[in-house]
C-alpha cells in the first residue's frame, strides 16, 4: 500500500508505474495472505489502491475510490485488511504533529478512512479509545460489515489530492494544483455532480495530511471538508445515490442523517425517491436561523422507495430552498 514516495527509485521498483499496483503486496495476496498497514492518520494518501481491491475510478474529471468485490481480497471473507492507530492519544505521538493538525480532526478522519477503505480489523490502544470514545465504539461495532449486513450507510463530502502520485513518480506534475482531484469517502452511499442543476462546489478548507511532520511550505495542502450548491449558476441541488446492495425498491423505514452549517435564515429540505409518481417527493422543511454552527437533522422516511429514478439514476437529493448556498459535510442513512 506504502509507494516508497521518498525514494522515487525504490518506488518504480515496487510499483507498477502504469497501474499504480504495489508488485510485492500483489504478491502477496495471489499467495492467499492478508494486507495490513500502517500510518493511516496520513489518511489523504490512500486514495487509488488497486492492489487492496479499493482502485480510484475517473468520473467527469473527478476521482472516486470505490470498492472491487471481485478481488482476491474482497472475495473471500476471510481474509484480513487490517490497520493500526494504537499511538493516538499518546502524548509523543500527538505532540509529533499537534502543532500541524488537531488530534481529534485526525483520529476521526483516519478511523473513518478506514471504514471507507472496508478494512476488518484495526489495532488501537485505550489512548486512541479516549480521543473520541463514541466514535471507537461506533468504530468497533461496523468494522467488518457488508452492505447486505450493515445498519448505514454514508459519504463524507470531502476533496483532496494525492501527494502520494508525485512523491512516488507516478504523475508528473508542475505543482499540488496539477495533482488528481479526488472526491468523498464513500460508504455504500454516493454524491455525484448531475448536470444541469446539481453541480457542487468544495469548501470548509482545511490543513490536511498529506504526509505526517513536513514543515516546508512547497505545497499547499489543503482540502475542502465540505461541499454546498451553486445557486448562482442554477445548481440547487445536491445528489445522492445509494448502493442497491445496501437498499432499493424498498419499504423499509430510514433515516436521513445531514450534517449542514447553519448559514443563513431559510428553509431546506429532502427530495427522495418515493415511487414511481413520486420521484421528487419532499420531506418537511429544515429551518435555519444563520447562527453558524454545524449541526445535524434527522429526516423520518417510512415510504422511501430508492429505485434510482431521480436525475443521473439517483435516489434522493437535497434541495437548498431555491434563494440560498446549503454548505454539507456528512450525509447519513440509518435502517430502522
Amino acid at each position: 500500500i506504502d509507494k516508497t514516495g521518498f525514494n522515487p527509485l525504490w518506488a518504480s521498483v515496487m510499483n507498477d508505474l502504469t497501474t499504480g499496483n504495489n508488485r510485492l503486496t500483489d504478491e502477496a495476496v495471489n499467495l492467499g495472505m492478508s494486507v495490513r498497514t500502517g500510518a493511516l492518520e496520513e489518511f489523504n494518501r490512500y486514495s487509488d489502491l488497486p492492489s487492496w481491491g479499493a482502485p480510484a475510478i475517473e468520473v467527469n474529471g473527478y476521482y472516486y475510490q470505490q470498492i472491487d468485490f471481485a478481488h482476491p481480497l474482497r472475495a473471500n471473507l476471510t481474509r484480513i485488511l487490517a490497520t493500526e492507530n494504537e499511538a493516538w492519544g499518546n502524548p509523543d505521538m500527538t505532540g509529533f504533529v499537534s502543532a500541524y493538525y488537531d488530534t481529534n480532526y485526525v483520529v476521526r478522519l483516519n478511523m473513518l478512512k478506514a471504514l471507507q477503505l472496508q478494512l476488518n480489523w484495526v489495532n488501537f490502544s485505550l489512548n486512541t479509545y479516549e480521543v473520541n470514545p463514541p466514535l471507537m465504539d461506533y468504530v468497533r461495532l461496523t468494522l467488518g460489515k457488508t452492505a447486505t449486513d450493515s445498519p448505514d450507510a454514508w459519504v463524507l463530502l470531502r476533496e483532496w489530492r494525492d501527494m502520494e502520485y508525485f512523491l512516488a513518480g507516478l504523475q508528473e506534475a508542475e505543482s499540488y494544483a496539477d495533482l488528481r482531484l479526488f472526491r468523498n469517502w464513500e460508504r455504500w452511499l454516493y454524491q455525484r455532480d448531475i448536470a444541469p442543476n446539481g453541480m457542487t462546489i468544495g469548501v470548509d478548507n482545511t490543513i490536511s495530511p498529506l504526509l505526517i511532520g513536513i514543515e516546508n511550505d512547497a505545497y499547499d495542502y489543503t482540502a475542502s471538508e465540505s461541499r454546498r450548491t451553486d445557486h448562482a449558476n442554477g445548481s440547487d441541488y445536491i445528489y445522492f445515490a445509494i448502493d442497491d446492495n445496501f437498499l432499493k425498491d424498498s419499504d423499509q423505514s430510514v433515516q436521513i442523517l445531514v450534517t449542514y452549517l447553519d448559514n443563513f435564515v431559510g428553509t431546506w429540505w429532502v427530495e427522495y425517491d418515493a415511487g414511481v409518481d413520486r420521484v421528487f417527493h419532499a420531506t418537511p422543511a429544515q429551518v435555519m436561523v444563520n447562527d453558524m454552527q454545524w449541526k445535524t437533522v434527522t429526516f423520518a422516511i417510512s415510504d422511501g422507495s430508492f429505485g434510482n429514478r431521480q436525475t443521473g439514476d439517483m435516489d434522493f437529493r437535497l434541495y437548498n430552498g431555491g434563494e440560498h448556498d446549503l454548505t454539507v459535510q456528512f450525509v447519513r442513512i440509518i435502517k430502522e
